[in-house]
C-alpha cells in the first residue's frame, strides 16, 4: 500500500487482492490522506462487488 509523492501530487500504488490481483495505480492526489481514502475506497467497493453480483460496479 504504498503512497508515494511524485512531482507537484500524491501517488496510490496498491494491488488488489494482496500480492495476486491486479496492480492499480492512480496519481495527482492533492494530500496523503486523500490517496489513502481513495484506496481504502476502491478495496471496500470491491468488495462489496463480490459480495452482492447483482449490484452495478462502479
Amino acid at each position: 500500500m504504498p503512497i508515494s509523492k511524485e512531482g507537484g501530487g500524491w501517488t496510490a500504488d496498491f494491488y488488489e487482492d494482496g500480492q495476486v490481483g491486479r496492480r492499480v495505480r492512480k496519481a495527482g492526489f492533492s494530500s496523503r490522506t486523500v490517496a489513502l481514502r481513495y484506496e481504502a475506497d476502491f478495496i471496500t467497493l470491491r468488495q462489496l462487488d463480490r459480495l452482492s453480483p447483482g449490484r452495478a460496479s462502479f
